[in-house]
């Protein structure tokens, strides 16, 4: 990032405990007892983006201050630029003494105020766990199935290769990271009648695709979709059935950008329509696969699931 040093100067520390699988041998595994969960535990070091720059993986009866003694050398060796280190009230003791007479390092204890009730985002701490987050969304690290203790810090090293080159890319691409779009283009352009195609060629341009249905409604100061067709001149309903018949039906080969497609279980009846999405071209649409999931471009065009289930295309009319 721009004004930002290539070598770190300050991180966090943090630890994870997971349950482990059948396989893992009883050497490397152990009893968190204060978690209840049999397992390993990984403990981090992150830089002040979140992104990181050691780990090591216990058993999870492992204390949090014993597993950061090797963690704390291991992050002294390869970046001789750390001078401050946050923590969790778990490493406080004689760690932190370790640290500053051996490695010339401070270890900053954030504490929870005894004051405050209920969840309060600390500072500094919010980072590691916000890494654990990122971490536990590749399936092969919600659950260690590894035998030994050095495959598993592998696979982190995997997955956090993994989101590196999926910034790079986008950096490297121009595109501005998913949902971070300060500025959306005026109601007015959006939605005016002549460029009624293009709402959803812009609704699902790549800043959109990570937004959920209701926060990108909320960015665009309207209620629902059905809102957004109501300020381009068409009332589409808010159930399927009445979006069959909110305009006129077409063939397939003249879809375009803003038609309505549909999906039902039997393509013979309008009846058992359960899903729509909205053209981007002939063969790509916006939609939400299923309540609550993200809005996103699929192509249905030569999917075998879609395609089966294929059962027209409507274009709303004004």
């Amino acid at each position: 990032m721009a004004g930002r040093g290539e070598l770190p100067t300050a991180g966090c520390i943090d630890s994870q405990t997971v349950k482990a699988a059948e396989t893992v041998g009883a050497a490397a595994c152990g009893y968190d007892a204060g978690k209840k969960i049999k397992g390993q535990e990984r403990h981090i070091a992150v830089d002040t983006l979140g992104l990181l720059l050691c780990v090591t993986v216990t058993a999870a009866s492992v204390q949090d201050r014993d597993g950061a003694y090797p963690l704390l050398a291991r992050l002294r060796e390869k970046f001789s630029t750390i001078a401050l280190v946050w923590a969790d009230g778990g490493y406080a003791g004689r760690l932190l003494t370790w640290a500053r007479d051996v490695l010339h390092l401070t270890v900053t204890i954030v504490k929870r105020s005894d004051d405050v009730r209920g969840f309060v985002v600390l500072p500094r701490r919010w980072v590691a766990e916000r890494s654990f987050a990122w971490l536990t969304r590749y399936r092969r690290l919600v659950r260690v199935y590894e035998r030994k203790p050095e495959h598993h810090e592998a696979l982190i090293w995997w997955a956090t290769v993994h989101q590196m080159t999926r910034r790079l890319t986008r950096e490297l691409a121009g595109q501005p990271p998913p949902g971070r779009w300060a500025d959306p283009p005026p109601l007015a352009d959006l939605f005016s009648p002549d460029r009624r195609g293009k709402v959803l060629e812009l609704l699902a341009a790549q800043p959109w695709r990570a937004w959920k249905a209701a926060e990108l409604a909320a960015i665009l100061g309207i209620e629902n979709v059905n809102s957004a067709w109501a300020k381009a001149g068409a009332r589409i309903g808010g159930h399927t059935s009445t979006q069959w018949n909110a305009g006129a039906r077409i063939r397939r080969s003249e879809i375009r950008p803003g038609d309505l497609i549909f999906f039902a279980h039997d393509p013979t009846r309008p009846a058992t329509i359960h899903h729509v999405g909205i053209a981007v071209d002939a063969t790509r649409m916006v939609h939400a696969p299923s309540t609550g999931s993200t809005v996103r471009i699929s192509t249905w065009a030569g999917a075998p699931y879609r395609e089966r289930r294929f059962i027209g295309a409507v274009r709303p009319s004004a």
